[in-house]
């Protein structure tokens, strides 16, 4: 069972502390772990990093090569507050079910607390929270039999609920990435320092800093 199964699991029988522990400690170290390096600090290592240098070396741009390498353990850290926020999201659900057993489905939609500013229309909210609960019945994840009952026959289980595959996957890093470098408020100006640092090593490479 993944942890992210275990800590949803954890929720349906009343354990909220415990998932909630594994939320904050289990999980994160679950992406990524730290070692000692030679320079005496510690370096991460586990699938989340190495996907973040696979994503690296498949950068087209050179000068967003240098900058990811200059902040991966930063936009790992990222990463893994995202993949954090996701699971609580499902977690908050499931308690939503707990403490509304009864609720229809429209209640649970209404009742669950969205992203303020969260601009979804309310057939979209619907669907979201009706998948979510089709892929949680699929996975085995025991929710009381009243919620089977307000969901009918709606929803998909179109959600594998792995925290490995959802923290790794190429397009979720690429937007991660695009999001981190907002957040960072990193743009032209950063990227042409930093290639002008590099340019004892690669002075005949030309660069096209074109950064959204």
């Amino acid at each position: 069972m993944g942890i992210w199964i275990n800590i949803l699991t954890l929720g349906t029988t009343g354990q909220s502390l415990a998932a909630r522990q594994k939320l904050a400690l289990d999980l994160p170290l679950a992406l990524r772990s730290f070692v000692a390096s030679s320079r005496g600090t510690r370096e991460y290592v586990g699938e989340l990093p190495r996907a973040v240098t696979r994503f690296r070396y498949n950068l087209s741009d050179a000068s967003e090569r240098t900058l990811l390498e200059a902040l991966e353990r930063e936009f790992v850290d990222t990463v893994v507050d995202d993949v954090i926020n996701g699971v609580e999201k499902s977690l908050r659900l499931v308690e939503l079910c707990l403490a509304q057993p009864h609720a229809s489905l429209h209640e649970l939609v209404h009742s669950f607390p969205w992203e303020f500013g969260l601009k979804r229309s309310a057939e979209w909210k619907r669907k979201h929270v009706a998948d979510q609960l089709r892929s949680m019945f699929t996975a085995g994840v025991p929710l009381p039999e009243t919620v089977a009952t307000a969901l009918g026959d709606e929803g998909e289980p179109c959600f594998a609920f792995n925290e490995i595959a959802f923290a790794v996957a190429p397009k979720r890093l690429e937007w991660s990435w695009s999001d981190f470098k907002k957040q960072q408020e990193y743009g032209q100006e950063f990227l042409c320092i930093a290639e002008a640092g590099d340019e004892a090593g690669i002075s005949a490479e030309g660069v096209d800093l074109i950064i959204p």
